[in-house]
C-alpha cells in the first residue's frame, strides 16, 4: 500500500527499535522525498523542452530570432594582433 512521508514517519517512530536507527531511517526517507520532487521538477522541465523542440521540427514554426542586440554582444569587441605583442 502507499503511503505518504507523514505516515511512514509515524510508522516508524512506533516501532521498538533504537533511536539512533529511527533518525537514520527517517532521515532516509526525507532524503528520497525530496530527491522524488526534484525529479518532478526535471520531467517538467524536459516537458517542456521537448515541446519546443516538436513545434520546431515537426509542426514548422520557428522559435524567436535573436534580436541584433544580442548578436552585436556576441561580436568581438577587439582585435589583438598577435604580431604586436
Amino acid at each position: 500500500m502507499k503511503q505518504s512521508k507523514k505516515d511512514l514517519l509515524k510508522k516508524i517512530d512506533t516501532l521498538e527499535i533504537p533511536d539512533d536507527t529511527k533518525v537514520v531511517i527517517m532521515e532516509d526517507i526525507e532524503d528520497s522525498f525530496e530527491e522524488v520532487k526534484a525529479d518532478d521538477e526535471y520531467k517538467g522541465k524536459y516537458e517542456e523542452l521537448l515541446g519546443k523542440y516538436k513545434a520546431r521540427f515537426l509542426d514548422g514554426t520557428e522559435p524567436e530570432k535573436a534580436t541584433e542586440e544580442k548578436i552585436e554582444e556576441m561580436e568581438e569587441k577587439e582585435v589583438i594582433d598577435v604580431k604586436e605583442i
